[in-house]
């Protein structure tokens, strides 16, 4: 088992952009190389092996991929590497999405620190100088297990429990990483940072002319953005939870890992898309405050959904989620 980090450098030395991306309608869309381009630029048996010890003997790309470019590589070791490559700096990307390497790189380190007993990969390599390659990227040990469609909510619940019990020990809340330049600001109160992520995801929507009613969003917060000062607890929440962040062995059952920790923050763990999932007879009889801050997350979920899909996949039919954007909101 590989473990020196000098290591795995060594299997980089003249590694190119792995991620081409082009202009789509003023959004991007993002492409890869071909595998066998890919062994062009990754050292091989058949070419560097006489200089590197440790080479890369297979690359597997990892289909539909929404963001990063996901690549598994076998070492002549026999080992097993997750590679994850993020846009270059030079591509704009939403707001939310700044820096999403180094967020993963922090909360695997996190975890580990807080003996959480969840299974997730190791961080083996993280680099942001874009040196290496042109673009950050995070090497990662790779974990069996595939992914389901669904998964028990009991067990989603569990997971979700383990990671919230990771409190930021200034108890600010917002993103997780910063970077010189590009930083995220932390908050003394939910209701800022909140406030913040909601801001930042509709001044991304009006820079690409997206049209949406931003009013009518800014003033439903304002409302009911007082319900948000019960939470004063900064936990940590990966917001795009789900059963596909889950791996399994073939019963079906047994989980190998968790993985996906792009998109954590500093928050209230409602927040979590998880909560969103579930069914709506579970969410009867919760009281005002509670369902207001439900409603104002749904709200940002939708919102941020919109964005990505159209920014991201050159989408243009949000229609359907803009309708349901304010669904209860005459409730309350």
């Amino acid at each position: 088992m590989l473990s020196a980090t000098s290591t795995y450098i060594s299997l980089l030395p003249r590694l190119n952009a792995i991620t081409n991306l082009t202009s789509y309608h003023g959004t991007i869309t993002i492409t890869h190389r071909s595998p066998s381009n890919l062994g062009q630029v990754f050292p091989t048996n058949s070419g560097d092996a006489s200089t590197i010890k440790t080479t890369v003997t297979d690359i597997q790309e990892l289909p539909n991929n929404f963001f990063n470019s996901i690549f598994i590589l076998t070492l002549s070791s026999s080992e097993k590497v997750v590679l994850k490559v993020s846009p270059p700096p030079s591509i704009r990307v939403l707001y939310s999405d700044i820096n999403i390497s180094s967020v993963e790189a922090n909360v695997l380190k996190l975890i580990a620190r807080n003996n959480t007993t969840l299974l997730v990969p190791k961080l083996l390599l993280f680099d942001d100088s874009c040196k290496l390659l042109d673009s950050p990227f995070v090497l990662l040990s790779h974990l069996p297990g595939s992914i389901l469609p669904s998964f028990p909510s009991n067990e989603l619940a569990g997971i979700v429990e383990k990671l919230a019990s990771i409190t930021n020990p200034t108890n600010e809340f917002g993103h997780i990483a910063t970077v010189p330049g590009k930083s995220h600001a932390s908050y003394n109160t939910w209701r800022e940072a909140f406030r913040a992520l909601m801001e930042a995801a509709l001044r991304d929507g009006e820079a690409i002319v997206l049209l949406l009613p931003y009013a009518e969003v800014r003033a439903h917060f304002q409302r009911l953005a007082h319900t948000l000062d019960t939470i004063d607890t900064a936990q940590l929440v990966v917001v795009d939870f789900s059963a596909a962040s889950v791996l399994v062995e073939e019963d079906g059952k047994t989980i190998t890992g968790v993985i996906d920790f792009e998109r954590a923050v500093w928050e209230d763990p409602g927040l979590a898309r998880y909560f969103q999932d579930k069914e709506e007879e579970e969410l009867e009889g919760e009281r005002n405050g509670k369902k207001c801050r439900r409603l104002l997350y749904e709200m940002y979920r939708s919102v941020m959904l919109i964005f990505e899909t159209f920014y991201y996949g050159g989408g243009t039919e949000t229609d359907a989620e803009a309708g349901r954007m304010f669904e209860g909101f005459g409730e309350v």
